[in-house]
């Protein structure tokens, strides 16, 4: 269907539905290395079956900065961990925050909240390391580092003494979920998130963060009526900032792009929608026909991944949802659409012209997956899959193996294949390093052992109810980082 102001062209390869590599792949992948992190990392089961530790909204779980690379989690003992290494292979070193436990004086879901993680950044302007963590619809949790920090790794005393105290930097706009850190164009620091909770108006909003004076400001609101935004937004190197979305229920994948490092914002054709500080208004659901570029003729539920841009800054998304050319079966419940077995994973980009373009990946799906490209445009996707039949929840799975798939930039991405599956079992969801994949070509990604508990009699209260306090633990599993390199022929 094309949408006013949205040229959309389809590319549809022809499909074999299997988890079998292909051989004739013309990618060798090679694991180089592999990192234990925490071999007691915090693991989380409650009904929903998900973990804490990978999750796909956390813009930077995993990233490298000046022979650097810097991983956050939360530890067995429910603390908020930040460790460095020197890269290739140094040695781990580990900061625990002791004076903050997730979940903790929460009497029911929060300590068990898999939307609870946590966020990294880090500002090449003053060095400084940023850390937003959990809150679900909760007040703004946030420490931040010393200048140069990051800048000068070497001169500095890695220990809790290095950060602030725990505090927020949103004041008034109350609660937040899902913060996420955007390093923009001009080496500076933008907080992504989404404000307010069920009841209220449940913006996105950006903020800005000064490094000379160390204060964040501007904040402003981008799109209302609680609309979902992509997992990765970044800036191209043409200094646009792209932002793809979708109000659940419709069906319909939306798109802005802002030229001015998010203070006003345009649509497909280049029109204004939200000028510049205008702080009042923001896009919502009636602007529907105006922002939509896809839609899912057969889905009225559109899962988001990872976004990137390649080297000229067009936009690349990967979604799930039930492709047009299948009839899908009626639902058993409202959860199912989170675990149709019709669903599929769909590669959209947008040319230079403003016309978007499909291509389905062969398989069904796993959970949120991760887009990137290397410096010829080639793409790669990476995700997990289910081991076992277990449909229900399918983006929440106990027992994962990791999936690399690539689609070649000659094809114009219509040639999706599947070359390597990393076995588990895993519980995260797929979370890469992407500093460190284009400065050296060194996949870096974020795993979590499963573990072998039973989660199908979790402890209870005494009214009956599962105890998703802290006082239901599960056991701890060792957290790694995986090393690859993707040589193509």
């Amino acid at each position: 269907m094309n949408l006013p102001g949205a040229p959309f062209s389809v590319l549809l390869p022809m499909i074999l539905i299997t988890w079998a590599c292909d051989s004739r792949a013309d990618v060798a992948v090679t694991k180089t290395g592999e990192s234990v992190v925490d071999t007691e990392a915090l693991t989380i089961w409650p009904e929903q079956q998900c973990a804490i530790n990978g999750q796909a909204f956390q813009q930077e779980v995993l990233m490298t900065f000046q022979e650097y690379q810097y991983v956050t989690w939360y530890d067995k003992n429910r603390q908020v961990c930040l460790g460095r290494r020197h890269i290739p292979d140094g040695k781990w070193e580990v900061i625990r925050f002791s004076d903050y436990i997730f979940g903790a004086g929460d009497k029911n879901y929060r300590a068990h909240d898999a939307h609870n993680t946590i966020s990294m950044g880090i500002c090449p302007a003053d060095g400084t390391i940023h850390l937003a963590f959990d809150h679900h619809m909760h007040r703004m949790n946030y420490r931040v580092s010393s200048k140069g920090a990051a800048t000068k790794p070497g001169s500095i005393k890695w220990t809790p003494a290095l950060f602030s105290k725990v505090h927020s930097v949103i004041g008034s706009r109350g609660l937040m979920t899902y913060p996420r850190f955007i390093i923009t164009p001009d080496s500076k620091l933008q907080l992504f998130y989404r404000a307010g909770n069920r009841g209220g108006l449940q913006a996105r909003v950006i903020h800005d963060y000064d490094p000379d004076t160390g204060k964040w400001g501007g904040a402003r609101n981008i799109i209302a009526d609680n609309g979902y935004t992509n997992y990765y937004t970044r800036y191209g190197t043409d200094g646009l900032l792209h932002l793809l979305f979708h109000w659940r229920g419709t069906g319909q994948l939306c798109y802005l792009f802002s030229d001015d490092q998010g203070k006003s914002w345009k649509l497909n054709g280049g029109k204004t929608i939200l000028a510049a500080d205008n702080r009042e208004n923001c896009v919502r659901t009636k602007h529907l026909g105006l922002v939509s570029v896809i839609r899912a003729e057969k889905a009225t539920h559109i899962m988001l991944g990872g976004q990137y841009m390649d080297s000229r800054s067009r936009p690349h998304q990967i979604v799930w949802h039930i492709p047009d050319h299948i009839e899908p079966s009626k639902p058993v419940d409202n959860r199912a659409v989170w675990g149709r077995q019709e669903s599929r994973y769909h590669h959209y980009w947008r040319d230079e012209n403003g016309s978007w373009h499909k291509s389905l990946l062969p398989g069904p799906v796993g959970n949120r997956a991760k887009l990137f490209f290397d410096s010829n445009d080639n793409a790669y996707a990476i995700f997990m899959v289910n081991q076992t039949d277990e449909w229900k929840y399918n983006i929440y799975f106990k027992k994962g193996d990791l999936v690399i798939a690539t689609a070649s930039a000659k094809n114009k991405w219509s040639d999706w294949k599947l070359i390597h599956r990393e076995p588990g079992p895993f519980l995260n969801q797929a979370m890469f390093d992407d500093a460190r994949w284009k400065t050296d070509g060194v996949l870096s990604v974020i795993v979590q052992n499963s573990t072998d508990s039973d989660y199908k009699n979790p402890p209870r209260t005494s009214k009956g109810k599962i105890d998703l306090t802290t006082k239901h633990v599960t056991p701890p599993t060792p957290l790694r980082i995986l090393d690859f390199k993707l040589d193509r022929k």
